[in-house]
């Protein structure tokens, strides 16, 4: 799923070179991709049933990648760290790739040895719990 939020008359995030590379990159590894695309243009727009943590109660544990940007907006940082515990005490299948110095979309703003290296973990945790699961 991309982050939010995007400027009203930003492009789908389907037609992203950025998430049409990652389908690739997961095809060449036998996997099918779908991205989940919305429109919000400010966090506080975002309707309360999206707050991941609720969804869990309602999930069917499918397996989850999740990457922290260590220097993320303080929303989505809250977000993840009410996530994290609620998700591993319900034993969800997740992976965590870590991206200590990197921000929200560090992979469009700042490519360089360390987004390449999240991106691949990434790849190779959903592989990983797609054959774990």
């Amino acid at each position: 799923m991309h982050g939010a939020p995007l400027p009203p008359d930003a492009p789908d995030p389907r037609d992203w070179l950025l998430y049409r590379g990652y389908g690739a990159l997961l095809a060449a590894s036998g996997v099918v991709t779908a991205l989940v695309s919305y429109q919000v243009s400010e966090l506080s727009a975002m309707p309360a049933r999206f707050l991941p943590v609720e969804a869990l109660s309602a999930g069917t544990g499918v397996p989850l990648v999740l990457t922290r940007a260590g220097q993320d907006i303080p929303p989505v940082l809250a977000g993840i760290d009410a996530f994290l515990p609620a998700a591993t005490a319900q034993d969800w299948p997740m992976r965590v790739i870590e991206v200590p110095d990197g921000q929200h979309s560090f992979d469009i703003l700042n490519p360089g040895p360390q987004s390449e290296a999240a991106v691949l973990a990434a790849r190779d945790a959903v592989l990983e719990l797609l054959a774990t699961t």
